[in-house]
């Protein structure tokens, strides 16, 4: 089960404007977290999946942000595994810690293969 948050005109907008996406980023993960922290799980949800989806996006647009960006999206991987967890949603919480597992794989596959083509 692939879950995603944001629809596809945002995501195509995050894409054309990645700069300003980072602020919404920030955004979404501060609301998700000041609501997840208030044990508002359900609500924190749709906040902290915007922003993982967005991480998700910058990670592919800028390899140079690709250490920082992976450590945002397993903090927010974390968030939202806990809030479904919370919300009882099983189902859904197995499929954001597998979507997180293969894009991290993603890319420290693709920087592994960056390192060794340099030899």
């Amino acid at each position: 089960m692939q879950t995603t948050y944001l629809c596809a005109k945002h995501a195509e907008w995050v894409y054309t404007n990645p700069n300003e996406a980072a602020y919404f980023l920030s955004r979404d993960e501060k609301q998700g977290a000041s609501l997840f922290n208030t044990g508002r799980y359900s609500d924190s949800i749709p906040y902290l999946g915007c922003a993982f989806d967005i991480a998700e996006i910058l990670l592919e647009l800028d390899d140079n942000a690709r250490p920082w960006l992976i450590k945002k999206l397993q903090t927010l991987s974390y968030m939202l595994v806990c809030a479904y967890q919370m919300a009882e949603h099983a189902e859904l919480k197995q499929a954001i810690a597998l979507r997180t597992i293969n894009i991290v794989s993603t890319y420290l596959a693709a920087a592994h293969h960056e390192q060794s083509s340099l030899y």
